[in-house]
């Protein structure tokens, strides 16, 4: 591979030229105008890129290892199939920057804004992003065998495809955040800051949500079983077809929560603020709602059989044709049970011979 030095780089990049298959390693390029080059092939192992403008530029399999990007100016850069192992990047502006199909083993990135960034089908290994933040930036089917946010806020951050269990957030804040499809079974989540994310289609199997912040959370579809929701808040959250059973909400704050469709046979939700959730058609056998407040709750057509309602607060709370077989209650009383025109409108059919 050709050497070649700083010099003659940035001549060929201001003359518009193509540079591939040459070698910069170690070379210091900081402060350069390499803005809109086009880099193929090329080794800038162990480079210095501080305040290096690297606007517009594309890097197809480049080695980036050992690199130090301080300040580096970044935005609208595509960077495929590189290799940045070892790599350092702190103080930087991503606007519209793509690393498509690159490796990051013990790459480190400190205090970056990663503003409409892509990540698609990338490899993290042994990798952290402390103190940066996300806005509208996408990790797409990425692989991370070890992948770290420190303190990172990630807003309308998007992580789809994911096996994320190997991911930790050690003081992140969420908002608006999607983990759409996700795999994040087991994952202690505790304490966390949440609100707005859409975790739709995901695997949460066992995750621990204890004293979390999920208000208005999307969580459709997604496998909740054995989940720990225990003293979380999380008004306003969607659970409409989740898998539920065995999972943990007491003492939660779930008022105005909906669980239309979910499958929570064997869930505790007892002594949990719910008034106004709605649980239609969700199966619920054998669920502890005991001690939970319930006032305006709607249970219609939902399967409650033997669940435990014990001490609960019912008023105004709608059981219509819902199935209590052997469920136990205190006094219900101030509960609605069938609606009977409700009952008959949609029991009702045409007469015969009016399509």
């Amino acid at each position: 591979m050709k050497a070649m030095d700083p010099r003659e780089l940035q001549s060929r990049v201001g003359d518009g030229q193509p540079v591939a298959e040459v070698g910069l390693g170690g070379e210091d390029l900081s402060g350069l105008d390499l803005s809109g080059a086009n880099f193929r092939e090329v080794d800038f192992s162990g480079a210095h890129f501080a305040g290096t403008d690297l606007r517009e530029s594309i890097f197809i399999e480049c080695r980036l290892e050992r690199t130090r990007l301080a300040g580096a100016r970044l935005d609208a850069a595509s960077f495929y199939r590189c290799v940045w192992d070892d790599a350092r990047m702190q103080d930087a502006e991503l606007d519209r920057v793509n690393f498509i199909e690159c490796r990051f083993l013990r790459w480190q990135a400190s205090h970056c804004r990663f503003s409409v960034s892509n990540f698609p089908k990338s490899r993290f290994e042994e990798a952290c992003f402390a103190d940066c933040g996300f806005d509208r930036s996408v990790f797409l089917e990425s692989e991370a065998a070890s992948l770290r946010f420190e303190r990172c806020e990630l807003h309308t951050a998007i992580f789809h495809g994911m096996d994320m269990r190997a991911v930790a957030f050690d003081r992140c804040l969420f908002d608006n955040a999607v983990l759409l499809e996700a795999n994040l079974a087991g994952k202690d989540l505790s304490g966390m800051q949440l609100e707005r994310t859409q975790f739709t289609g995901s695997d949460l199997t066992g995750c621990r949500f204890a004293g979390s912040r999920v208000a208005s959370c999307n969580f459709s579809g997604a496998k909740l079983a054995g989940a720990d929701f225990s003293q979380a808040q999380a008004r306003r959250a969607a659970f409409l077809k989740a898998d539920l059973a065995g999972a943990n909400f007491a003492g939660a704050d779930l008022e105005q929560a909906i669980f239309v469709d979910a499958c929570a046979g064997g869930a505790k939700f007892s002594e949990a603020r719910m008034n106004q959730c709605v649980f239609h058609r969700a199966q619920c056998p054998e669920a502890d709602f005991s001690g939970a407040r319930l006032d305006e709750a709607d249970f219609s057509w939902a399967a409650l059989k033997s669940a435990d309602f014990t001490g609960a607060s019912l008023f105004r709370t709608r059981f219509h044709a819902a199935d209590d077989e052997n469920a136990r209650f205190g006094d219900r009383t101030a509960a609605l049970g069938d609606d009977a025109e409700l009952r008959a409108a949609e029991n009702w059919a045409p007469p015969p011979g009016i399509d």
